[in-house]
């Protein structure tokens, strides 16, 4: 099998969390058993724990590359309208994006993919 060279936006990604950051983390870890991944994530939450483990298990560094973007946030906003995250999340997405342009040209990709894993039901309105 051809070795492939992926690059995944992954907004939320974690080797010490369940749900959604682990749900990405176990979807890019798979695929880079078998090829080389290069990861998109929010940078705030998920920086951390991606590279104590990084540093913990150096195999695994060989075939994940890991590309951190902050997302910007705003508490007062999203206590006073919580849809709001949805708005900094889109500018997230677009930063994402562009990055994802700017490595391909350098990496030439042969798959692009936008990993999003639903939450919604762990989401509630205060």
């Amino acid at each position: 099998m051809k070795k492939l060279k992926i690059v995944v936006s992954c907004y939320a990604c974690s080797p010490s969390s369940g749900s959604e950051p682990g749900m990405g983390w176990n979807f890019v870890h798979g695929l880079s058993m078998f090829h080389e991944v290069h990861v998109i994530v929010e940078k705030r939450k998920w920086e951390t724990p991606i590279n104590d483990y990084l540093k913990e298990n150096s195999d695994s560094r060989e075939n994940l590359k890991f590309y951190f973007i902050d997302k910007k946030r705003n508490k007062l906003l999203r206590k006073i309208w919580p849809p709001s995250y949805y708005w900094f999340y889109k500018n997230w997405q677009k930063k994402a994006y562009q990055l994802t342009l700017e490595l391909d040209k350098k990496e030439n990709f042969d798959i692009v993919h936008q990993l999003i894993v639903s939450d919604a039901k762990n989401y509630h309105f205060p």
